[in-house]
C-alpha cells in the first residue's frame, strides 16, 4: 500500500478568505477542508497553490496557521469567455492549469494529488484502487512490458461519448491522483487560447450535432483539452473538435481509459465536493458519465485479468443496456430536446423516463 509520506496533496485555486475558520462543511471554509483531508492523510504533505493577490487574514497568514506545509503563489491569468452559449459554466481553464502546474512543480514526493480548494478527502480508497489495479496489470501478459502509471480520478464529469454528449476524452478534473511525473505530463500543456475558447462564434457546429453538442462555444471542452494533449503524447487518436467521434477515436478512448486512467465513484475514491452534491441524485447524469463499473468493463476487455469482480462486471453489462436505452430516448426527442430536458413542465416526465431506464435488465 502507498505510504502517506510519499504523497503531496496540492490544493489549487482561490481561497474564500471571508469564510476561513467558520467551520462550514459546505466547502466554503478552506480550513475545514484541509482538516478533513489531514484526517484522511495525516502524514502527507499539503501545498496550497493560489493567487498572488490573495490576502489572508492575520490569523491564517502563514502555512502553519492555515494547516498546510507550503503556499505557492501565481499571478492570476484570468478567465476566458464562457464555455457554453447559455453563459454557464465559466471558462477558468488557465486558472486551473496554472495553479495545478505550479503546485506540481513544487512537489518532491513520488505521488501527488490535485484537489480543488472547495473539496476535501473523506477516505483513501484511491490508494487501494491504485495498488489493486497496478498489481492486476503487472500480472497480465500485456502488462509485463507496459509502464503502467495511471491517473486515478472520479466519475463526475467523466463523459461517456456514446450517450448524450458526444465528447470522447472528457475526463473529470475535480481530483487527480497518481505519480507526480505522470501528473506533470498531464498538466504541463500550453494555455487554452482565446480562438479555441470562442471557436463556435465563427464556425458552425458539425452537422451531426445534437441539442447538447450545439450548446458549446469552445472548440473543445476544457477537460477534453487537457486530456487530449496528454493522450497525444502516447499516440492515441483524439478528437479535433468537442463532439468528433468515429470508430478509431472511440476505440482509442476505450484503450486510453484502460491503460492510463482508473475511474472511481466519489465514495469509492474518498472525496467530497459539496458544491456538486446535486449530481448524486441525477439519473440523467448517471447515464451521461462513466462510473467505475463502466470503466471496469473496459479495463477487463483490454487487460483480461485472471480474477474478475463478477458483481462489478455484471453492473457494467446492465449499465450498457441502460445507456443504449438512454441514447435512444435522446435521439427520439431530437429536435425538441431543449424543451424536453429543460422545460419546467416536463420535469416529471423527464424523471419518469430516467427512472424507467434504470429498471432495464
Amino acid at each position: 500500500m502507498i505510504n502517506d509520506k510519499d504523497i503531496t496533496v496540492i490544493y489549487q485555486g482561490a481561497v474564500n478568505v471571508s469564510n476561513l475558520g467558520t467551520g462550514n462543511s459546505d466547502s466554503s471554509d478552506f480550513l475545514y477542508n484541509v482538516q478533513k483531508t489531514r484526517t484522511a492523510l495525516p502524514n502527507a504533505t499539503i501545498i496550497l497553490s493560489t493567487w498572488s493577490n490573495t490576502v489572508l487574514p492575520s490569523d491564517y497568514d502563514t502555512p502553519e496557521k492555515l494547516g498546510v506545509d507550503k503556499i505557492v503563489y501565481s499571478d492570476d491569468p484570468g478567465a476566458l469567455p464562457n464555455i457554453k452559449f447559455d453563459n454557464l459554466p465559466a471558462n477558468n481553464a488557465n486558472r486551473q492549469l496554472l495553479s495545478t502546474l505550479t503546485g506540481l512543480k513544487a512537489t518532491t514526493t513520488r505521488f501527488a494529488m490535485k484537489l480543488r480548494t472547495d473539496s476535501f478527502l473523506t477516505g483513501t480508497g484511491f490508494k487501494k484502487a491504485y495498488s489493486q489495479f497496478e498489481q492486476q496489470v503487472s500480472a497480465t501478459k500485456k502488462g509485463r512490458d507496459f509502464q503502467y502509471s495511471p491517473i486515478v480520478l472520479c466519475c463526475y464529469f467523466t463523459i461517456d461519448p456514446n450517450v448524450y454528449e458526444h465528447m470522447a476524452f472528457h475526463m473529470s478534473d475535480w481530483v487527480h491522483f497518481g505519480e507526480t511525473k505522470t501528473l506533470l505530463k498531464y498538466w504541463d500543456v500550453p494555455f487554452f487560447n482565446f480562438e479555441d475558447a470562442t471557436f463556435y462564434e465563427r464556425h458552425p457546429h458539425d452537422k451531426s450535432s445534437n441539442f447538447f453538442d450545439r450548446q458549446f462555444r469552445t472548440r473543445i471542452a476544457v477537460e477534453q483539452y487537457l486530456t487530449t494533449e496528454f493522450a497525444k503524447k502516447f499516440g492515441y487518436a483524439v478528437p479535433v473538435f468537442h463532439n468528433q467521434i468515429d470508430k478509431k477515436i472511440l476505440f482509442d478512448f476505450d484503450k486510453f481509459l484502460a491503460e492510463r486512467m482508473i475511474v472511481l465513484d466519489l465514495d469509492q475514491f474518498g472525496v467530497d465536493l459539496p458544491k456538486y452534491k446535486w449530481v448524486r441524485n441525477s439519473d440523467f447524469i448517471s447515464m451521461d458519465i462513466l462510473m467505475h463499473a463502466d470503466w471496469y468493463g473496459r479495463f477487463v476487455a483490454h487487460w483480461q485479468p485472471k480474477a474478475v469482480d463478477k458483481q462489478v462486471y455484471a453492473l457494467f453489462k446492465k449499465r450498457q443496456h441502460q445507456k443504449v436505452a438512454s441514447k435512444w430516448v435522446a435521439k427520439v426527442t431530437g429536435s425538441f430536446a431543449g424543451y424536453w430536458w429543460h422545460s419546467p413542465e416536463n420535469k416529471k416526465r423527464k424523471r419518469f423516463v430516467e427512472k424507467a431506464i434504470k429498471f432495464i435488465p
